[in-house]
């Protein structure tokens, strides 16, 4: 049996049993919806209070938090439905949610989780990458052309918001390497998006690919340019404020940025 129609084949019944609504086209920011999502739930759960949610923004970083009657701009305002529609706010950070034991679930359901953090596992573990990339795609990585990227094993891809990750033909993802579209730190929450661009010259002599080195780190709010390369270990968009291209265009990175 063909390779590519086994591989539609399991995307089409997994999406038919699971996901059927990820078939039809939306037009909405995947990110504005994570966020609708993640204040509805940190309001359902007492942790913010409806009446204070504000938000600040500047240069695609946008920060949502609880504050005074008189401090920041009301989340439910039409302004903050602007920003998205602009398709420039590429990370978000919620502030003043204490420990609460229950935030791991203000992003997605329980269930939701469960199911992409075994699809993920699966997809560690599968030597052919056009059978991988299947996986991905059912979980919600968006991989315009899943044939042109390449996954190695026991690669870690955001199993919370996978829908926020775009990986572009052209793409090799090293081993144990991470591709994290949410994490938190000492001071809150952080959800991004993450954009992997394709390689460049492509069936040419001098073709190169983009590159995301063994074990790096792309955090939430990266975007790595075309024939950009990764070295192993590197960490890619630690401080979250994306100032355009994480990584240059046909540059090489080794460190930390």
């Amino acid at each position: 049996m063909n390779v590519n129609l086994f591989c539609f084949s399991l995307e089409f019944f997994l999406h038919k049993c699971f996901k059927l609504n990820n078939f039809v086209p939306d037009l909405v920011d995947p990110l504005e919806k994570c966020v609708e999502r993640t204040v509805s739930s940190l309001i359902g759960g007492g942790i913010y209070d409806p009446n204070l949610v504000r938000y600040s923004y500047r240069d695609g970083f946008l920060k949502i938090f609880n504050a005074n009657q008189r401090g920041g701009i009301s989340y439910m305002g039409d302004e903050l439905d602007q920003i998205f529609h602009s398709g420039e706010v590429m990370a978000v950070k919620f502030y003043n949610l204490g420990f609460d034991s229950s935030l791991g679930l203000c992003v997605r359901d329980f269930s939701g989780m469960l199911y992409n953090r075994v699809l993920m596992e699966i997809a560690r573990g599968v030597p052919h990458p056009r059978f991988k990339n299947s996986i991905y795609k059912v979980m919600g990585v968006n991989m315009p052309d899943p044939d042109g990227v390449i996954v190695a094993p026991r690669v870690f891809m955001d199993y919370i918001c996978p829908e926020l990750i775009t990986i572009e033909r052209g793409v090799f993802i090293g081993e144990d390497a991470m591709v994290l579209s949410h994490s938190f730190d000492s001071t809150g929450f952080v959800i991004g998006k993450v954009h992997i661009k394709g390689g460049v010259n492509e069936g040419q002599v001098d073709e190169r690919r983009t590159l995301v080195g063994a074990r790096a780190m792309i955090w939430p709010g990266t975007v790595i340019g075309r024939g950009a390369q990764i070295g192993s270990n590197a960490v890619v968009g630690r401080g979250y404020v994306p100032d355009g291209e994480k990584v240059k265009a046909g540059s090489f990175y080794v460190g930390r940025k």
